[in-house]
């Protein structure tokens, strides 16, 4: 990096504009952040996610009718910011006609970005949540109902309840495939799916699915097709997965230009490990030294 970018970066960070927009973007993230949590767990239920999504948009409908309250306490984190890096605020400056930004009339610093960036921030977040988050939007989510783990952990099985919001899913779904879909025949399999995992669950015989792809996995489409459907549904939205997020994410982590010489299977192998940290690699040692070892002839005995 060369003298000259360096000062234009440091110009940029010490920006007015800049320290208002980072402050106002940090109130409104700690806000959002339990929503987006749950958002990307690898089970989600209708139920939890509607509750989050509504208490997100009433704290930030709040929020902005108490706009101004709120603002002043952000303008005294920026105001403690500035004197900590030496900066003095300022505003930009108002002309008579402006073609590229909002000409706001306001004479105090505080009042300008209250109305220029943190109330249009509000709105715009509040909107989008709206928007997005629509009842039939929000009803992909009982998608996840045919998870083991999550039907075990809320301990629905087959309750009436659970019941109706399977049949409600199954007619909302069914357009998609009418050929296997059936709603008649997918509450027969919904008790057979539910005591089968729970009798699992109950012996320990194997780890329950806890996200859609090992469900899919884990169903025999034989014996539940109408299920084996709804879960492959469910594995091929966005909304229900982050599993491709995260591996773009860790791919990112791990592909640096330091490592822009490594090959292909170091990296799989890399950012296998870094998804999977729940696996313990200790126990793995001994059988990874015997496939070393039995993989050609070696001087050493590979022996612990």
């Amino acid at each position: 990096m060369t003298t000259s970018k360096a000062k234009s970066f440091v110009l940029s960070i010490c920006d007015t504009d800049f320290i208002f927009a980072l402050t106002c973007l940090s109130y409104v993230l700690e806000r959002t952040l339990p929503l987006s949590k749950i958002l990307q767990s690898s089970t989600i239920d209708l139920k939890n996610a509607s509750e989050i999504v509504q208490c997100t948009i009433i704290v930030l409908q709040s929020n902005r009718t108490n706009c101004i309250s709120e603002f002043a306490k952000l303008y005294s984190e920026v105001q403690q910011l500035a004197s900590g890096l030496d900066i003095d605020l300022k505003i930009p400056r108002i002309n008579k006609k402006q073609t590229h930004r909002e000409n706001y009339n306001s004479q105090s610093i505080d009042e300008y970005y209250c109305i220029s960036m943190f109330i249009p921030l509000l709105d715009s977040i509040i909107e989008d949540l709206k928007r997005r988050f629509t009842l039939p939007s929000m009803e992909a989510y009982d998608l996840s109902l045919f998870i083991p783990t999550t039907f075990l952990q809320q301990k629905m099985y087959c309750t009436s309840e659970y019941q109706d919001r399977v049949s409600n899913v199954s007619k909302r779904f069914s357009s998609i495939e009418p050929n296997i879909l059936h709603g008649k025949t997918i509450l027969g399999e919904l008790e057979i799916w539910c005591q089968k995992w729970k009798i699992i669950a109950e012996e320990g015989i194997e780890k329950c699915p806890d996200n859609a792809i090992e469900a899919f996995s884990s169903c025999n489409a034989k014996v539940f097709p109408n299920i084996k459907s709804f879960l492959q549904i469910l594995s091929t939205m966005p909304v229900g997965v982050a599993s491709a997020e995260r591996s773009f994410s860790t791919l990112r982590r791990m592909k640096t230009w330091l490592r822009s010489g490594m090959g292909e299977t170091r990296l799989t192998g890399l950012c296998l490990l870094h998804v999977h940290r729940e696996v313990n690699v200790n126990e793995l040692i001994q059988s990874v030294i015997e496939r070393f070892a039995n993989k050609k002839q070696r001087r050493l005995d590979f022996v612990l």
